[in-house]
């Protein structure tokens, strides 16, 4: 109960909707923590790494498979 209500504090904070994610957990001896919250396909991916980290993911995705 307490990874579940870890995951639900961290995606409302996030206001993260319509969205399927990965969540990475550590139980410390202070309770579970978040290590890792990333999007997964489908959603809004793109707007996600956009605002979090300032990359179009899109873009992004197309240079890695290209060899860039």
């Amino acid at each position: 109960q307490g990874a579940k209500d870890a995951i639900e504090d961290t995606v409302k904070a996030l206001k993260v909707k319509s969205l399927t994610i990965h969540v990475e957990l550590m139980h410390t001896k202070n309770g579970w923590k978040i290590i890792e919250l990333g999007p997964r396909i489908g959603g809004y991916r793109h707007d996600m790494y956009l605002r979090a980290y300032g990359i179009n993911h899109i873009v992004n995705d197309v240079l890695n498979r290209a060899g860039e």
